[in-house]
């Protein structure tokens, strides 16, 4: 009897570390028409978009090209997700929030977003050594004006052409 109480907690306590990890990684996914609505809007004045969480050490930036931005209903009430289709053209890591192993690519794709992983070009700094303009890569939640916590500060946007 011991035993099989010991394995049903150790499965409650296991499905529960679950739980957490899987609402732990959607920071700003499920929407309400309103928000959707203004990001769908925003996202399809851009040509391309950044995907990177950014939480983890070496995770992987993907570049996106953006085609079509869609509103997707969710299985929870008045609450909706942004479907985004396009290619991935590039892939890069970041090092001390500057590109690194740039890797042109094409995959098309399509993506379920959460805004606080997706970061769009905004104003930037003047490089003193290269003397050339980098532009910013911010948070899309952020630069919307949402409380939404992402995993990583603004970084330099590539500059690389695709």
């Amino acid at each position: 009897m011991k035993k099989l109480c010991l394995l049903w907690v150790g499965g409650l306590l296991l499905l529960l570390s679950n739980i957490t990890t899987v609402n732990a990684q959607c920071r700003m996914c499920y929407l309400t028409k309103k928000q959707a609505e203004k990001a769908a809007n925003y996202l399809r004045t851009q040509d391309d978009i950044i995907l990177f969480a950014g939480c983890e050490l070496k995770d992987i930036a993907r570049r996106v090209e953006v085609k079509k931005v869609i509103i997707a209903p969710t299985e929870i009430k008045d609450k909706f997700q942004l479907k985004v289709e396009g290619f991935i053209f590039a892939t890069f890591e970041l090092k001390d929030n500057k590109v690194i192993n740039y890797t042109k690519t094409i995959i098309k794709d399509t993506f379920y977003i959460d805004l606080a992983y997706v970061h769009v070009r905004t104003g930037g700094y003047q490089d003193e050594q290269s003397n050339k303009y980098v532009w910013d890569a911010t948070c899309l939640g952020v630069y919307l004006g949402y409380t939404v916590d992402p995993c990583t500060d603004p970084f330099d946007y590539p500059s690389q052409p695709r």
